[in-house]
């Protein structure tokens, strides 16, 4: 009777502990999955701030989506301005930083390899944002891809800088100063009150070829790289699809009544005189994009035009 009683006894603390056991392990393995998952969210979360706390602002705001962490690195979806792209991520001591920007560049384990991260990294990253993406809208993915290229943001990791981002949104990603550009004789035409267009106009010399693609100035909103032609009797004005090219080592002229740099918007007069900050943007044979950044002095003609030159008003501009 004792046997059989020890016996029960025994099976019942047998059972219980492995009862106990295994309501523990699946405590612990809960808290393992959550303990990740809260990971996850925070590096999210973590990413959005940091984004939005370098890009975002009250008139312009930026909404951060289809974010994508493998260990220390990550790509995140990023729109503005009703336009949109990608961004790539590293965590360097315990922080996030932007490495660089692009659109569907930036979709490819290849590429996303060239930023600096490891092949394998690269690979597990690629899979998970296509599985990630394909739950995506059309239209979302569509914004996404309307960043041209990869363009350096920050110094970490040896990433390599690639295309260039279109002037639309080039703030989103600081370009480097380009060092193969030369800018001479720049100038803008003076303005009056009301008027809300005029031309910036200089000689540009790239050592080892560009296209000029963009530009930004405080004084416009709007700064586009214009050329004008005779159109029958009429000279018309028209934006460059792409950019201006600048062939390696020859000066190329940006003159009334041809290639200028157009800014549109003006929010202020700009009397003779004065000074006005430009920010040229470039796009190399490979893509990489540079800027030069300019104080133009404004003036009626240019510095050294004779009077009475056969410049043409920027008000006289027809499109």
């Amino acid at each position: 009777m004792k046997n059989t009683i020890k016996s029960i006894a025994t099976q019942v603390i047998n059972t219980s502990a492995r009862a106990i056991l295994s309501i523990v392990f699946m405590v612990f393995s809960a808290i393992l999955l959550n303990t990740h998952a809260m990971a996850q969210d925070g590096d999210a979360g973590q990413i959005r701030h940091v984004m939005m706390a370098q890009f975002d602002k009250p008139t312009d705001r930026l909404s951060v989506d289809a974010i994508v962490v493998k260990g220390d690195f990550a790509v995140a979806g990023w729109i503005q301005s009703g336009r949109g792209g990608r961004a790539v991520l590293v965590k360097e001591k315990g922080k996030w930083v932007i490495n660089v920007c692009g659109g569907d560049g930036l979709k490819s384990a290849e590429a996303l390899a060239q930023t600096g991260m490891p092949a394998v990294t690269a690979q597990a990253l690629a899979k998970d944002l296509a599985a990630v993406e394909a739950k995506l809208s059309p239209d979302m993915l569509k914004k996404f891809a309307m960043f041209d290229g990869i363009v350096k943001v920050s110094a970490g990791h040896g990433a390599q800088a690639g295309h260039a981002a279109p002037a639309a949104h080039a703030g989103h990603a600081a370009p480097v100063v380009s060092k193969s550009i030369e800018v001479k004789n720049a100038w803008i035409r003076t303005t009056v009150q009301g008027q809300k267009g005029t031309g910036a106009f200089m000689t540009i010399t790239s050592k080892d070829g560009a296209k000029l693609v963009g530009g930004s100035s405080p004084v416009a909103g709007v700064t586009e790289i214009h050329e004008m032609k005779m159109d029958g009797d009429i000279m018309r004005m028209r934006a460059i699809p792409g950019g201006l090219d600048l062939p390696a080592g020859k000066a190329v002229e940006l003159k009334p009544g041809s290639y200028h740099v157009m800014l549109l918007d003006l929010k202020t007069a700009l009397p003779k005189d004065t000074t006005v900050p430009v920010t040229l943007m470039f796009k190399d044979a490979k893509g990489v994009e540079s800027k030069v950044e300019l104080t133009v002095p404004v003036a009626i003609t240019a510095p050294n035009a004779a009077p009475g030159g056969a410049a043409m008003p920027a008000n006289q501009h027809k499109h």
